[in-house]
């Protein structure tokens, strides 16, 4: 690590090491399943919705094109 000097880096490991060994691992929880109210991204944009999103170039938008595009998207979004 540029900068730490290795005294810092070598205790960090040797605390890390003795952490580990206190706590096996299968002790430790994973993340949480995803709740069942919970949705994907993918499964709620429509297609039309990619498309718009794919096709427009924010770069080149004035602001009135971003607004009436955020716009129209959330007009979309809001039909689903």
């Amino acid at each position: 690590m540029a900068g730490v000097p290795e005294a810092v880096i070598d205790r960090a490991e040797e605390v890390l090491s003795y952490l580990e060994s206190q706590r096996p691992a299968e002790n430790i929880r994973s993340a949480p399943e995803p709740e069942q109210d919970q949705v994907l991204l993918g499964s709620v944009l429509s297609d039309d919705i990619i498309e718009i999103l794919k096709n427009t170039d924010p770069t080149v938008l004035t602001p009135i094109e971003a607004m009436n595009t955020l716009y129209d998207l959330s007009k979309k979004a809001k039909e689903l």
